[in-house]
């Protein structure tokens, strides 16, 4: 699942756009998408060697699956 990521077009570096773009869509994200992944299966397995109520463990495990940790609350919700 890509998400997109928006590049600062006006940093002050010698390259081209075209290769920025490159750069970011073949190396960045799915460097970070790894990062993401390794921290996915951390996470899971903290929480399953846990000693918290089991349904606790679910709703973070979903929440987890679904790469929700740190979705903003919307304006409504305030």
């Amino acid at each position: 699942m890509y998400r997109a990521i928006q590049v600062q077009k006006h940093l002050n570096c010698p390259l081209s756009e075209r290769f920025k773009s490159t750069i970011q869509y073949h190396v960045v994200v799915p460097t970070l998408e790894s990062f993401i992944g390794n921290l996915q299966e951390r996470f899971k397995e903290i929480v399953l060697s846990s000693t918290l109520p089991e349904k606790t463990k679910r709703v973070l495990l979903y929440l987890n699956s679904r790469k929700e940790w740190l979705i903003p609350k919307s304006p409504v919700d305030r």
